[in-house]
C-alpha cells in the first residue's frame, strides 16, 4: 500500500508519496485545490489510494493532521534515523514564518510568529521582485548574492507590509539602492527581522529550515553571517506533506471520495454589483490631435505604483497626448517611456511652456526634468497630488465637496469647500484598501493579467462575498478560504472589490463627512466594478440618496496630472510661475548618472547624518534626499532654512535637557534613567531629586539597541519598544541604580475630579522592563509607586523605602523633594511663557500662521533620541512654525468630563484652544495601535470640526515621500482654508433644540428625564432597559434582575458582524473590538424600536486605566452627534462594585452572575460530556429556563436554591460518555467582553470542543472580587473609607461568599462543574511576584489565574483580547517569561501533581491571540493547533493522573 501525504498549503498543493522511495509533486494551486489534487494522482499514476492523511490549511479534508502534528512525525522520523535534533523548526511557507521550538526530546512545545502581518512571507517576496521587475525568483537570488550586492542590503521596514512596500518603492525614487541591494535587504530582513530575532527570543541557535523559503539561499547565508547554524532537512520543501504521509494510515475510503464533502460558507453575499450600475456617472474628457506650432503644458504624476504623463494644450485645454504605465521603482525611467511613447503618436512638433509634476515620485522626477544651465532652478513646478487632484475634480465636477482617491498604494479623502481642499486624509497602515493589492492579488491568484480585465469578471458575479476589510495579509488568506470552498472566481473578484471600498470607506474616511457632489478618483476607478461596488457602499451608508450618483472621469487615473496641468496654467495666468520653452525631443535627450553617496551634517545638533545621493544630470552635480528640505535648497539655490529657527520643539528640549535639568556630574553614585515616557516628561524632577541626593545621572543614550527590541515580550507601541531599546543600553552603562518608577497620575491641576490615571504601559513599565532584562540585578531596580496626582507628601512618603534602600534619610530626601519639584514647575511655566511670547508674536500680523503639535509629549514633543523621528524637523525645513502643544495656554478650557488620561485631558483642553484661534493649526503625531489615543484623536476631530488638521501616525514607516504628501498637502489646505475663512474661525456648537435623555438620581432614586424634559418612574411602561452582549447567559439574567425589579428590560441578542460593522461607521475603526460591537448593538437596536419607547443602555463604568471608561462617554457623543433622542444610559462605576442601584439590585446581580457563569461552565461540559448532544442541551434549556423565571420572581435565596437542586438533579440524569475528570480543560482568560461573547470566541471554542476539551472561562464574579480586593486593600480609596462603610461592605462581602459556595455546592451535583470557587486573593498574589497590586486592571487577573490554574486544574490556558488591548498585551509581556515548569513549581510548591508534570514539560501550555472581528489568520492558527497539540499530552497526563 502506497502512503500518501497532502499539504494544502496557502499558495501550494504538496503530495509525497511513500512506499520504497518517497517521491515528491507540488503545485501552486490558485484556490483550485480539488483539480491540482486530482492532476498530481493522476500525474503519480497512484489507483489504490486508500492511505492517506491531508495536512495544510484546509481542515475539510478528512482524514487531517494540523500541520504541527505532521512536521512532528517528520522530527519524530529523523530523530529515530539518527540525526542530530535542533533547537527549532523554521517554516517560511507562502503566507506565513513559524518557528516551531522543540524541547530535548524532540516534541514541539511553542510555536512563535513575529506578528499578524504577511509582511516578508513567501507570497510578500515574491510580490517585492515582481515590482522591482523579477518575474524568476532565481535570478533575484543570483543577484542578491553578488558580493557588493550582499554586503551593502538596503533593508526596508519591517513593522508592516504596506510600510515595507513603500519603503522599497520610495528606495527606488530616490535612488537609495540597487536592486540587488534590495532584494539582498529584503532577505536580510526576513532573515533578521522574522527568523533570527524569533530564534533568539527562545535562545535556539541551530535551526532546521523547511518550506518553500529554504530555497532561497540568501536566507542562509545572511543566518550564517548572523552566527547561527543552519540546516535544510530531507524534503524540507514539502517537509509537512512528507510527515503526513508517514502518519497515514489505510482509510475505509477511496482518495476521491474525500472531494465530496459538504460545502461551507465562511462569508456572507452581497448584491451584485450591476445592482448600482445607475449610481455612477462616467463623464469623457475632453481630447483632440496635436497642432504644430501648439503651446502645451507637461504634467507628469510619478506614483508608488504608476507613472502618468498627460500633455494638455493651453489654449483649450484639450488634452493631446497622454501615457499609463508602470512606474516599477524607476520613476525618471518610468517617465523616459512615456515621452517616448508621446513623441511617437504625437504626430506634431510643439512647444512645452511648463512643466509640472506630482506624485510619490515627484521630487525626483523635478530633479530629472530641470535644466541646471539655466539660471532659475524653479523651472519644474512640484505639487503635491492631493491638491492637484482637487484641481481636477472641480474642473470636471464643478462644485465638488468630496473626492474619494484610491491609487495604487495610496487611498486618500479630501474634503473641499469652494473648490479648495480644506481637509483630508490618506491611508496609513493598510493597502487592502488600494489598487494595488487588488492587482497583485487577482494576478497571482487567478493569472489575470491586465487590470482592465478584472471588472468584466468581477460585473458577472451574482452573489459577491463579503471579505474583511483588515490587512492584506488577512484577505489574502480569505480568498484561499473562499476558493476552497468552492465559490467562483466571478464571486470572489466582485467580493474583493467590494473589500476594497469597505476598507477605504472605515479605515481611510472613517467619520468624516461625504457630501455630494463625489467625485471618485485614481487609477483603480478605471475598474468599473471598483466604481459600481464603492457606489452600493455608499448607497448601504445612507451617503447617496435622492438619485445621487458619483461622477467618475473616463481618464480617471490620470487626474492627478490633468489636475497638476491645471495648477500650473493657473499660476501662468497669475503670473506666479514664469513659462518656459522646451520640446519633447529636448528633454528626451536629458541624461542621469548615479554618483556617490555622502552623510549631511545637519544643522545644529541634528543627529540624523541623512545619507544624501550625488547624481550627475547633464553633467552637472546635483545633490539629492535627505529627510528635511536643505538639500533641496541648494539644488536650487536658494536659502537654506534653519530649522531650529521655526521648531519650538527643538526649544522644548534645550530647556528640558539643559536649562532645567541636572545631570550632578560631580557625583562618585550614579543612577541610571531612561529618558522615556514619562521619566521624559519628570525629568527635571527627577534629576534634581537624585543629583541633589548625591548621585550622577545616567541618561540612555540610544533606543535602537537590538538585543533590547527583541526582549519584548508583546508587541507593543513604538514607545514602548524605545523602553526596551534604552533598558539595554543603560544597563551596558552600568549603573549603581536603574530608576523605574510606576508612575499612575500627573499633578492634577486639570481635573476637578480625583480619576487620574496614566497609560496602562506607562504604568507597567517597570515590571515588563524588569523581567525582560533578568541579568540587571532586581535589588539594583527601584520602582516606586508615584502618584503626581496626589498631595505631594504622599509623594514623598512613597519615596522613603527607596530612599532608605539608597542609604539616604528623610530630611535630605525632603530637602531635595521639594527643590526638585519647583524646577519641574519652573520648567512648565517657562513653557507657558514662550509660549505667551510666541502668541504675541503671531497676533502682530493676521498674515502669520503656525501649527501646533499634539500628541504624547515623550515622542511627539522630543526630538530626543529621534522619538519624534524628525518629523517636526522636516516639518519647520518648508519654514513653518511649529509649537509644542503645553507651549498654550489651554488651563481655562471646559475640563473634559471622564477622560481620566492626564494626557488625553490636556491634549483635548488645548485642541479647543486651538480650533478657536483663526491662526493655529494642528498635526496629531501618533503612534501605530496606541490604545488610548485611537479614543483621544476621535474627540480631537470632533472638536475641530472643519477645521483642517493632520494626523502622522509613525513607528517603523520611514519613506520620506509619504510623510512629505501628507505634510505638503496639509500645508496647503490650511493656506486654502485661511483663504476662505479669513477672520472666521467658525466652531460649530451643538444645537439647543436637541436635548439627550438622562437617567438622574435624586436621593438614592433614579428617574428618566426624556429628551421633552418629562420626568418618569424607571416602572414606566414606556421605558427598556436594554442589556448588551457579554456572555450569552449573563446579560439575560442580569436582565431578568431588573425585569423582577419592576423594570421592563431586554437582553439583546449576540453580537455580530453587522453590529460590528455599524460600531465602525460611527467610530474611527482604531478603538477596540467590544466599544465597536456594543456601539454597534446599540444602534442597531434603536434602528427597530418602538417611536414611544424612552430606552436606557446598561453600561458598566471604570476609571482607567484601560480604554474601557471611555466606552459609555463616546457612545453618549454618538448619541448626541446622531441625535438620537430618548436614549439615555445608566452607568455604575467600577469605584463602588457596581453597586450605585440598591441593594435589591446588588443582592440578585451577585446571585444571577454567579449562577450564570456556572451554567455557562455546564453547558459547555454538556458539549464534550453528553452521550446526545441535542437532548443534552434540551434538558439544560429548560434548566435554564427555570433559573431565569426564579431569578425574575425571587423572593429569598432559599427558594432559590430549590430551584437551582431541582436544575441539577435533571441535569445528572444526562447520559454520558465520559465523567467531567475524565476531559482534559481549557481556562479561557483576558479581557473581560472579549472572553465571554460568542463572536469573538466560537472559532476557539468550536475547534476546542472537537478536541475533547471542556472550557472554562474565568467568570464576571473575579472582577467584582477583584474590586473587593481593591477596597479591601484600600488600593481603591474612593470607596469604603469610613469605618462604618468598611463594616457595611466587610458583611456584604461576607454574604457573597456564602451565596456563592452554596450556589456552587449545588450545582456542581449536576457531575457537569467542579465544586471549586476561584481564589481571586491568591491570584493577586501570584501576580505580585511580577507586578505591584497598584497595577490596576485586568492583567494583574490574567497573570494570576493563568500562572496559578495551569497544571493545577487547566491543561492549558488561552488568553484572549481584542486587537491592541493594553491590558492584555501587559499580561502577555509576563507570561510569556513567566509560563514555564520552574516558575510554575516556585508558585506551587510541594504539589505533586505540578511537580511531575513540571518534570514532563518544560512549559506550561498558553496561546495569546488578540481579535479584531476577522477569521483566525493562519500564522495564528499555527500557534493555535500546537497549543491544541501541547495541551493534549498535558491533558491526557493530568487526567490520568486523576484517575489512577
Amino acid at each position: 500500500m502506497i502512503r500518501i501525504g497532502i499539504c494544502i498549503g496557502a499558495t501550494t498543493v504538496s503530495v509525497v508519496t511513500s512506499e520504497k522511495e518517497t517521491k515528491v509533486f507540488q503545485k501552486r494551486h490558485g484556490g483550485n485545490i480539488e483539480k491540482v489534487i486530482r492532476d498530481l494522482i493522476e500525474e503519480i499514476g497512484i489507483k489504490d489510494n486508500r492511505c492517506f492523511v491531508f495536512t495544510g490549511r484546509q481542515k475539510n479534508y478528512r482524514p487531517f493532521l494540523y500541520e504541527a502534528e505532521a512536521i512532528q512525525y517528520a522530527i519524530d522520523e529523523l530523530n529515530r534515523r539518527g540525526k542530530e535534533l535542533p533547537d527549532a523548526v523554521v517554516n517560511m511557507g507562502g503566507q506565513s514564518i513559524i518557528l516551531y521550538e522543540l524541547d530535548k526530546k524532540g516534541r514541539i512545545i511553542q510555536a512563535y510568529t513575529s506578528n499578524k502581518c504577511g509582511s516578508g512571507t513567501g507570497e510578500f517576496f515574491l510580490q517585492q521582485i515582481k515590482r522591482l521587475g523579477f518575474d524568476d525568483v532565481e535570478k533575484a537570488v543570483k543577484i542578491a548574492l553578488e558580493k557588493e550586492a550582499f554586503e551593502n542590503p538596503y533593508v526596508p521596514s519591517s513593522r508592516c507590509s504596506v510600510f515595507c512596500k513603500s519603503d522599497i518603492t520610495h528606495a527606488c525614487n530616490e535612488k537609495k539602492a540597487t536592486e540587488g541591494e534590495i532584494v539582498a535587504g529584503i532577505c536580510k530582513m526576513v532573515a533578521e527581522k522574522r527568523i533570527y530575532d524569533l530564534s533568539a527570543k527562545i535562545g535556539a541557535g541551530n535551526i532546521w529550515l523547511i518550506g518553500g523559503g529554504s530555497r532561497v539561499e540568501v536566507f542562509t547565508k545572511y543566518l550564517e553571517v548572523m552566527g547561527m547554524k543552519v540546516e535544510i532537512p530531507p524534503y524540507a520543501v514539502c517537509f509537512e506533506a512528507w510527515g503526513a504521509s508517514l502518519a497515514s494510515k489505510d482509510s475505509d475510503k477511496h482518495l476521491q471520495k474525500v472531494f465530496s464533502v459538504n460545502k461551507q460558507e465562511s462569508f456572507s453575499k452581497l448584491p451584485p454589483l450591476s445592482d448600482y450600475s445607475e449610481l455612477v456617472d462616467f463623464k469623457s474628457t475632453s481630447r483632440s490631435v496635436a497642432r504644430n506650432g501648439d503651446k502645451c503644458i507637461l504634467a507628469v504624476d510619478a506614483g508608488s505604483t504608476t507613472t502618468k504623463l498627460v500633455v494638455i494644450r493651453e489654449e483649450d485645454f484639450s488634452i493631446v497626448a497622454s501615457h499609463y504605465g508602470y512606474t516599477l521603482g524607476k520613476p525618471h525611467i518610468a517617465t523616459l517611456i512615456g515621452l517616448e511613447e508621446i513623441k511617437k503618436n504625437l504626430g506634431a512638433e510643439i512647444e512645452i511652456i511648463g512643466i509640472v509634476v506630482t506624485g510619490s515620485g515627484r521630487y525626483l522626477v523635478e530633479m530629472f526634468l530641470t535644466d541646471y544651465n539655466l539660471k532659475d532652478k524653479n523651472q519644474v513646478l512640484v505639487k503635491n497630488e492631493i491638491i492637484c487632484h482637487a484641481f481636477a475634480a472641480e474642473h470636471f465636477n464643478p462644485g465638488v465637496r468630496t473626492i474619494l482617491e484610491v491609487g495604487g498604494q495610496d487611498a486618500k479623502y479630501t474634503y473641499l469647500q469652494g473648490g479648495i481642499p480644506v481637509g483630508f486624509v490618506m491611508n496609513e497602515a493598510c493597502s487592502a484598501g488600494t489598487g494595488s493589492f487588488l492587482a497583485e492579488v487577482v494576478k497571482e491568484t487567478f493569472g489575470i493579467e491586465n487590470p482592465e480585465d478584472i471588472a468584466p469578471v468581477a460585473l458577472e458575479s451574482l452573489s459577491p462575498l463579503k471579505f474583511g476589510e483588515q490587512c492584506s495579509a488577512f484577505i489574502e488568506a480569505d480568498i484561499n478560504i473562499a476558493l476552497a470552498e468552492k465559490n467562483s472566481k466571478e464571486d470572489i473578484i466582485a467580493g474583493l472589490c467590494y473589500s476594497i471600498c469597505f476598507n477605504y470607506i472605515n479605515r481611510v474616511v472613517g467619520n468624516r463627512p461625504i457630501i455630494g457632489p463625489i467625485s471618485l478618483q485614481g487609477g483603480t476607478a478605471y475598474n468599473k466594478a471598483f466604481c459600481l461596488a464603492m457606489a452600493g457602499v455608499l448607497q448601504t451608508n445612507n451617503i447617496l440618496q435622492n438619485n445621487e450618483k458619483i461622477v467618475v472621469s473616463k481618464d480617471a487615473g490620470l487626474m492627478g496630472a490633468i489636475g497638476a496641468a491645471l495648477n500650473l496654467k493657473s499660476k501662468i495666468r497669475n503670473g506666479e510661475f514664469k513659462p518656459s520653452s522646451t520640446t519633447i525631443e529636448n528633454l528626451l535627450q536629458k541624461s542621469l548618472k548615479e554618483l556617490d553617496f555622502f552623510e549631511c551634517a545637519g544643522f545644529g545638533e541634528c543627529d540624523y547624518r541623512c545619507k544624501i545621493k550625488n547624481f550627475e544630470i547633464d553633467g552637472r552635480k546635483v545633490p539629492f534626499g535627505g529627510f528635511c528640505r536643505r538639500w533641496e535648497s541648494v539644488r536650487k539655490g536658494e536659502k537654506t532654512i534653519n530649522p531650529s529657527e521655526f521648531d519650538f520643539i527643538i526649544m522644548r528640549d534645550e530647556m528640558l535637557f539643559k536649562e532645567f535639568s541636572n545631570m550632578g556630574n560631580g557625583s562618585l553614585r550614579t543612577i541610571g534613567l531612561l529618558g522615556n515616557l514619562l521619566d521624559l516628561n519628570y525629568l527635571p524632577f527627577f534629576t534634581n531629586l537624585f543629583a541633589g541626593l548625591g548621585f550622577k545621572i545616567v541618561l540612555a543614550d540610544s533606543a535602537e539597541d537590538v538585543d533590547g527590541l527583541k526582549r519584548q515580550g508583546s508587541a507593543f507601541c513604538w514607545p514602548v519598544e524605545r523602553s526596551h531599546g534604552m533598558m539595554a543600553n543603560l544597563i551596558k552603562k552600568n549603573p549603581d541604580i536603574i530608576f523605574l518608577p510606576h508612575i499612575k497620575g500627573t499633578e492634577n491641576n486639570l481635573h476637578s475630579s480625583k480619576t487620574n490615571e496614566c497609560c496602562p504601559f506607562i504604568q507597567a513599565q517597570p515590571y515588563f522592563l524588569s523581567i525582560a532584562f533578568p541579568e540587571f540585578d532586581s535589588n539594583r531596580i527601584i520602582s516606586p509607586y508615584l502618584d503626581f496626582s496626589a498631595p505631594l507628601e504622599d509623594v514623598v512618603k512613597d519615596l522613603i523605602i527607596p530612599a532608605l534602600k539608597l542609604g539616604l534619610t528623610l530630611t535630605e530626601l525632603e530637602k531635595s523633594f521639594y527643590k526638585a519639584w519647583q524646577r519641574q514647575m519652573d520648567f512648565k511655566d517657562s513653557l507657558k511663557m514662550e509660549g505667551r511670547k510666541i502668541l504675541n508674536w503671531l497676533e502682530e500680523d493676521e498674515e502669520r500662521m503656525a501649527i501646533v503639535v499634539f500628541g504624547r509629549p515623550y515622542n511627539s514633543l522630543s526630538s530626543h533620541l529621534k522619538a519624534n523621528k524628525g518629523i517636526t524637523r522636516k516639518i519647520s525645513s518648508m519654514g513653518v512654525h511649529l509649537i509644542p502643544y503645553d507651549f498654550l495656554p489651554y488651563e481655562r478650557e471646559e475640563e473634559e468630563t471622564g477622560m481620566y488620561w492626564p494626557s488625553g485631558q490636556s491634549i483635548l483642553r488645548a485642541s479647543r484652544f486651538v480650533a478657536k484661534h483663526p491662526q493655529l493649526f494642528g498635526i496629531y503625531l501618533t503612534n501605530f495601535s496606541c490604545g488610548p489615543d485611537s479614543f483621544i484623536i476621535h474627540k480631537f476631530r470632533h472638536y475641530m470640526a472643519n477645521k483642517p488638521f493632520l494626523t502622522l501616525e509613525f513607528d517603523q514607516h520611514t519613506a520620506n515621500a509619504g510623510f512629505d504628501t501628507r505634510i505638503e498637502a496639509f500645508l496647503d489646505i490650511v493656506d486654502g482654508y485661511r483663504k476662505v475663512n479669513k477672520k472666521n474661525v467658525k466652531v460649530p456648537k451643538d444645537p439647543i433644540s436637541f436635548r439627550p435623555a438622562r437617567v438622574e438620581v435624586e436621593i438614592n432614586e433614579r428617574f428618566y428625564l426624556d429628551s421633552e424634559g418629562n420626568r418618569l418612574s424607571l416602572d414606566d411602561p414606556r421605558i427598556r432597559m436594554v442589556y448588551v452582549d457579554m456572555g450569552k447567559y449573563s446579560i439575560q439574567a442580569i436582565a431578568e434582575v431588573t425585569n423582577g425589579l419592576g423594570i421592563k428590560s431586554i437582553a439583546l441578542n449576540p453580537a455580530n458582524e453587522k453590529c460590528m460593522q455599524l460600531g465602525r461607521k460611527y467610530s474611527s475603526c482604531k478603538e477596540c473590538l467590544p466599544y465597536n460591537l456594543t456601539l454597534g448593538s446599540m444602534l442597531l437596536y434603536l434602528e427597530k424600536r418602538q417611536s414611544d419607547e424612552r430606552t436606557i443602555f446598561f453600561m458598566p463604568d471604570a476609571s482607567g486605566p484601560c480604554r474601557f471608561g471611555q466606552y459609555n462617554i463616546f457612545m453618549k457623543l454618538v448619541v448626541n452627534n446622531l441625535k438620537l433622542e430618548n436614549v439615555a444610559f445608566m452607568v455604575l462605576s467600577a469605584k463602588n462594585r457596581y453597586s450605585g442601584f440598591g441593594t435589591k439590585f446588588s443582592k440578585r446581580a451577585w446571585v444571577s452572575i454567579v449562577t450564570s457563569g456556572i451554567m455557562d461552565n455546564i453547558h459547555n461540559a454538556l458539549k464534550v460530556l453528553a452521550e446526545d448532544s441535542i437532548s443534552a442541551q434540551d434538558i439544560f434549556s429548560k434548566g435554564w429556563e427555570k433559573i431565569k423565571k426564579a431569578i425574575r420572581e425571587y423572593k429569598s435565596f432559599s427558594k432559590y436554591k430549590k430551584v437551582l437542586r431541582q436544575v441539577a438533579k435533571d441535569l445528572r440524569k444526562i447520559p454520558l460518555k465520559k465523567q467531567l475528570n475524565e476531559a482534559p480543560k481549557i481556562l479561557i482568560t483576558g479581557e473581560i467582553y472579549v472572553r465571554w461573547a460568542d463572536f469573538t470566541t466560537k472559532e476557539i471554542t468550536e475547534e476546542l470542543v472537537e478536541k475533547g476539551f471542556v472550557i472554562v472561562r474565568s467568570p464576571v464574579s473575579e472582577w467584582l472580587k477583584y474590586h473587593n480586593i481593591l477596597i479591601k486593600r484600600r488600593i481603591n480609596r474612593d470607596y469604603a473609607q469610613e469605618y462604618i462603610d468598611r463594616l457595611i461592605f466587610s458583611l456584604k462581602t461576607r454574604f457573597e461568599k456564602m451565596y456563592e459556595k452554596e450556589i456552587t455546592e449545588i450545582l456542581s451535583s449536576s457531575g457537569l462543574t467542579d465544586n471549586h470557587i476561584d481564589n481571586v486573593d491568591e491570584f493577586v498574589d501570584v501576580a505580585e511576584r511580577y507586578m505591584s497590586p497598584l497595577m490596576k486592571g485586568e492583567a494583574i487577573l490574567t497573570i494570576g489565574s493563568s500562572l496559578k490554574e495551569v497544571f493545577e486544574r487547566f491543561a492549558g490556558i488561552v488568553v484572549i483580547g481584542p486587537f491592541g488591548c493594553m491590558p492584555t498585551r501587559i499580561a502577555q509581556s509576563i507570561l510569556a517569561y513567566t509560563m514555564n515548569s520552574q516558575e510554575k513549581t516556585r508558585i506551587s510548591r510541594y504539589d505533586k501533581q505540578v511537580d511531575e508534570l513540571a518534570g514532563e514539560f518544560s512549559k506550561c501550555p498558553i496561546f495569546f491571540i488578540e481579535v479584531d472581528g476577522s477569521p483566525m489568520p493562519p500564522i495564528a492558527k499555527s500557534q493555535f493547533e500546537v497549543f491544541i497539540m501541547t495541551s493534549k499530552k498535558v491533558g491526557e497526563k493530568m487526567v490520568a493522573m486523576a484517575t489512577r
